[in-house]
């Protein structure tokens, strides 16, 4: 089942409306937390169309989302189905962002902390508090801004940085994940940015040298989840080198309703990414014949939506995230409005419009009807990719996003996986070409052969940081640490 993004739209415009006309303004954006939290992928694309049609016969918000949760009660997880279906040796890390509530005066104080919930097969379980949230995300942002900025080859400040939030985050962690060779990982808002992979501990080994680490959304799929379908046939499809400046197609048109209007979409021209030609002709090399490949004017966002549950899709393009101090400011609605609008869940639609992937046109306005040249994760999130093994964003900064309590990042790798990707990689900072290319082909030769994507990454990995120690003495994690890997 496929839901289409267009009539969601139209929903939350009609939630607003009913929301901003109750007295109960407070009370849905809970329930819905508490059942999408506890869908699975294939349930969470059913609710939330069913959710949108409700809306749209009549239904008020709190009953439409009961009558959602109803889909639910037979899909109840414990804590046993979870920890039976976990990998072998892995241990479960959930972590989660929970706000301070007074329980005597009954209200919540305005602060939060974070906790790391770990699960072993066995079954044990322990909660680890792992302190003040503020304290923890201003650590986050201090230590991730060296990636951002300065040399990358400068190795001391990255890894003085990585100590340190290896010390706040994973240090109270060690001795309840013992000796588990693998770590599934389950991030809750700011932590879903952190390189666990990079992290550096006492012996100077990374993480990523001591542990597989998997990456999820949630860690109640393991209690409901069959198992993971063998890779599908079909074409793989790969995009690369889109034609930032191409002109609209002269035979489309731009009426009823294009966002395509001839003007860019980004305040300064892009630049060509020359090397993501070499970028896509490496992958299609290794992956061989029967690959459909998208370049230049042919790179568009048009085309791009249209795809249909590729085995592969690779997109080599520039990634771009627009923060939250750049959109309108709401500063005119009065707090019950403010809370309204968040209630109806369009801080969603806003995030997911946030970050995105530039296609031919963007510089010119797009290619045509519906196409303004930049396929944001609103768009991905209305593909069709449920027969899709593994999604690569090749382009910079492509698991950026809005972070939320109980959320992790919106952005580009929530919105593949609502698609129906099973496997997503994606950047946190910018490689250089000629690295993306050189870790892309490792990658690839390995997946390709039949690795696991995510022993695939992780080999690939370990050998660059091997083969830095040999030539400069140390691994800047800045030249091998960006890359991540979504799925199990």
């Amino acid at each position: 089942m496929v839901w289409r993004l267009d009539r969601l739209g139209r929903s939350l415009k009609d939630l607003i409306s009913i929301i901003e006309s109750q007295e109960e303004k407070l009370s849905v954006e809970p329930r819905w937390r508490s059942f999408q939290g506890e869908s699975t992928q294939a349930e969470e694309r059913q609710i939330i169309s069913g959710f949108g049609e409700a809306i749209l016969k009549g239904k008020l918000p709190w009953d439409a989302i009961s009558a959602q949760e109803g889909q639910l009660e037979d899909e109840k997880v414990n804590v046993t189905a979870v920890a039976r279906g976990l990998p072998p040796d892995a241990v479960l890390v959930e972590f989660a962002k929970i706000d301070d509530f007074d329980l005597e005066r009954e209200i919540f104080l305005g602060t939060a902390r974070y906790w790391a919930l770990i699960l072993n097969p066995s079954g044990r379980t322990k909660a680890i508090d792992l302190g003040k949230a503020d304290r923890l995300e201003s650590d986050i942002t201090a230590a991730l801004s060296v990636f951002y900025s300065g040399d990358r080859l400068l190795a001391e400040p990255q890894l003085q940085a990585m100590s340190k939030l290896y010390d706040a985050v994973w240090s109270p962690l060690v001795s309840a994940i013992g000796d588990a060779e693998s770590v599934v990982l389950s991030p809750d808002a700011a932590l879903a940015l952190i390189p666990f992979g990079a992290l550096l501990a006492p012996d100077s080994r990374f993480i990523i040298e001591h542990h597989t680490l998997y990456q999820v959304v949630t860690g109640r799929k393991f209690g409901t989840d069959k198992e993971a379908p063998n890779r599908v046939g079909g074409r793989p499809v790969i995009v690369a080198d889109p034609d930032y400046d191409a002109a609209q197609d002269p035979g489309s048109s731009t009426q009823g309703g294009s966002r395509a209007n001839g003007h860019s979409v980004v305040s300064e021209p892009l630049v060509r990414l020359e090397e993501t030609q070499t970028e896509g002709e490496m992958v299609k090399g290794i992956l061989g014949e029967g690959v459909d490949v998208l370049t230049r004017g042919h790179a568009s966002e048009r085309k791009i939506r249209s795809v249909l549950s590729p085995p592969v899709l690779h997109l080599a393009t520039h990634g771009l995230f627009l923060s939250k101090s750049a959109e309108p400011s709401t500063g005119s609605l009065n707090r019950e409005d403010a809370v309204a609008l968040d209630a109806a869940y369009v801080r969603h639609v806003r995030s997911l419009s946030r970050s995105g992937l530039a296609m031919s046109g963007i510089n010119s306005g797009g290619m045509g009807a519906d196409d303004d040249g930049l396929l944001t994760a609103f768009d991905v999130a209305s593909m069709e990719l449920s027969g899709t093994d593994l999604v690569v964003l090749s382009g910079c900064d492509t698991g950026l996003g809005d972070a939320f309590a109980g959320e992790g990042v919106l952005g580009l790798r929530r919105a593949f996986r609502i698609a129906g990707a099973r496997y997503v990689v994606m950047s946190l900072w910018r490689l250089s070409d000629k690295e993306t290319v050189r870790q892309m082909r490792t990658f690839y030769k390995a997946y390709n052969g039949g690795q696991d994507p995510v022993l695939a990454l992780r080999d690939m990995q370990r050998a660059r940081i091997s083969r830095l120690r040999e030539v400069l003495g140390q691994a800047p994690p800045a030249l091998w640490g960006a890359l991540m890997i979504q799925g199990i």
